[in-house]
């Protein structure tokens, strides 16, 4: 069985999550997807049960583990994205963060709860990088890119949080509980009630980004990266 991801990216019908979580109440708005939009190769969507109105996840179309898997073109495609989402979030929602729960196999998944690489970016105020500590996980600053690449040589799964300043900050992270940077953010926003993303789906906010987005980068079609 193909993940979720790949199901949806490629228009398949098993186990594909806009089949079974979002199909009948997207339809009601008029939307077919909750594809934002799509690059040579990465979609951008919204994630299944965001944290607030402003989330959403990268993710490549190739099935990958993690962002550490990606190759050099397809990191500096990444970058483009990034720059891009940090504006026009900017513009709509506010300032925002990224982060991955790296996985580098099935079971040394990093906190993820997928097997398919997606780094997520969230509208949120708060900086969280000091509370890793809290929890044992001791973040290094990074300078580039290359230091994520770095953690499949050694072999460790990781933590990466970038700021709303743009800095890079990367943990080892060999064992850690699912969706660790999410529960941090939620209990820093105060809202634990949407930790876990299948406890509380909002599929309005979902719409919502997509009707407000797409529009943006349906403007951008045909330009550098954009398809």
């Amino acid at each position: 069985m193909e993940c979720s991801f790949c199901s949806e990216i490629n228009g398949k019908e098993e186990n594909n999550f806009f089949n079974i979580y979002l199909k009948d109440e997207f339809g009601k708005e008029g939307l077919n997807s909750r594809i934002v939009a799509t690059t040579h190769n990465f979609v951008i969507m919204p994630m299944v049960g965001p944290l607030v109105p402003g989330y959403l996840l990268i993710v490549p179309k190739n099935h990958c583990l993690s962002i550490s898997q990606l190759a050099e073109n397809q990191i500096e495609e990444l970058k483009i994205i990034k720059e891009e989402l940090k504006k026009v979030f900017e513009q709509k929602y506010g300032k925002s963060v990224f982060y991955e729960h790296g996985a580098l196999s099935c079971s040394a998944k990093g906190g993820s709860c997928s097997d398919h690489a997606h780094l997520h970016i969230v509208a949120v105020d708060t900086d969280v990088k000091d509370k890793f500590h809290k929890y044992g996980y001791e973040l290094r600053k990074l300078k580039n890119y290359n230091e994520i690449i770095n953690q499949k040589q050694r072999n460790i799964p990781y933590l990466y949080y970038e700021n709303q300043n743009g800095e890079m900050f990367l943990a080892d992270a060999p064992v850690v509980e699912s969706q660790f940077i999410r529960k941090l953010i939620a209990k820093d926003i105060n809202a634990l009630d949407r930790a876990l993303w299948n406890e509380n789906i909002r599929k309005d906010w979902m719409a919502d980004i997509v009707k407000t987005l797409r529009p943006y980068f349906d403007k951008m079609k045909g330009n550098s990266i954009w398809e």
